[in-house]
């Protein structure tokens, strides 16, 4: 299941699912970064996505684990540990757009205009 993806077993040693965001998070970074020619286009879409991910990554950290993998997968009921593993992920970055642009970013702007 998902949730044998992400977590850590007795062992120590990390699962498959950290070890495949890792290399997409350092291939984005990666590419993003290098002298590669890559169309306008594609450019400003990696931007995007990478930008976007910082932006929204305390949102992801604070409903990832909780509230997506223990209350709403599992009402999907789904047995596809791949479906899973893309359904996780779109789930978490909408929830954490929506938490951020409705929450976290009214917060921010208030404190911005508190220390003026």
């Amino acid at each position: 299941m998902l949730k044998s993806l992400f977590s850590l077993p007795a062992s120590g040693h990390r699962t498959v699912g950290l070890d495949i965001l890792r290399t997409i998070a350092i291939l984005l970074v990666m590419i993003s970064h290098s002298k590669i020619y890559l169309p306008q286009s594609i450019q400003k879409i990696l931007e995007y996505i990478i930008i976007h991910i910082s932006l929204i990554s305390y949102s992801m950290y604070l409903i990832n684990l909780s509230l997506v993998t223990f209350w709403i997968l599992p009402l999907f009921r789904i047995q596809t540990d791949i479906i899973n593993f893309f359904l996780f992920w779109g789930i978490t970055i909408v929830i954490s757009t929506i938490l951020y642009k409705k929450l976290e970013l009214p917060f921010l702007t208030f404190r911005d205009k508190i220390l003026k």
